[in-house]
């Protein structure tokens, strides 16, 4: 379902993307979330974080962008330097990037905030038949329909004796085609060989040499 994963060579700005599982004993459903990984450089003023990733602030009024970062005049340019109480974030959520990671200003050794988006879809997941082969083979379990072991030796019988038939059907098939190969192959060599018969025939006419001819000079 997933590609395999090496974490000791995996580089940090491949990890773009989470898939949660949780496993519900009880009921025995498994619930998958889907989640994009994002980072935004911590421990920056709110300006700053703006400037560093490339939004650009409407600097039209200012006279120095000082003001734009310390903030003097915030109730004329909508607290644009202040840091709104939404953006508290969780210490816990605060990492030291071991590597470069995507997004403007997440540099190694520089500390990042990771934040979660939800994707989707939301699944839950319930194991309800697992069967052999395709859709063909036998019953292995089954969440709802329960057999005595006197059936499910049946069933096994019954399966392996489909299986049989269907191998000897399939070893049929190919020695037919075998045949019918070889059978194309000996018809193609035989019109080879007429093919240079004629050919041959030709070039003796072609020379002025009869049937009679040829064989006059072969026995001289």
């Amino acid at each position: 379902m997933f590609p395999p994963l090496n974490v000791n060579t995996v580089r940090l700005t491949d990890c773009r993307r989470i898939v949660l599982y949780d496993y519900e004993a009880d009921t025995g459903v498994v619930e998958q979330r889907h989640f994009a990984i994002r980072a935004a450089p911590s421990e920056l003023h709110k300006s700053v974080k703006r400037l560093v990733q490339t939004k650009i602030p409407r600097l039209g009024k200012m006279t120095d962008i000082s003001e734009f970062i310390l903030g003097p005049a915030l109730q004329a340019y909508g607290g644009a330097g202040a840091a709104s109480d939404s953006e508290v974030e969780d210490e816990a959520s605060h990492v030291i990037l071991p590597d470069r990671f995507r997004g403007r200003g997440n540099l190694k050794s520089q500390k990042s905030a990771i934040r979660l988006a939800e994707l989707g879809p939301r699944l839950r997941l319930r194991l309800m038949k697992v069967q052999r082969g395709f859709m063909e083979g036998d019953v292995i379990y089954h969440d709802y329909i329960k057999k005595t072991p006197a059936e499910v030796r049946a069933l096994e019988a019954k399966a392996k004796a489909e299986r049989e038939i269907k191998k000897r059907r399939r070893e049929e098939q190919e020695g037919n085609v075998a045949r019918k190969e070889l059978k194309l192959k000996e018809a193609q060599e035989r019109k080879i060989e007429r093919q240079a018969a004629r050919a041959a025939k030709r070039e003796a006419e072609d020379r002025g040499e009869g049937p009679d001819e040829q064989g006059g000079l072969a026995e001289g």
